[in-house]
């Protein structure tokens, strides 16, 4: 049962990593698109 929670919280850490670097991404091509 701990793996199992240890695995979850870590695969939301991941997916969270995931969407911060995508709004980063998107956030520097837009401002790039706009200068």
């Amino acid at each position: 049962m701990r793996y199992l929670t240890k695995l979850l919280v870590c695969f939301l850490y991941y997916k969270n990593e995931l969407q911060v670097q995508m709004l980063l991404r998107s956030r520097t091509l837009l401002g790039g698109y706009k200068s």
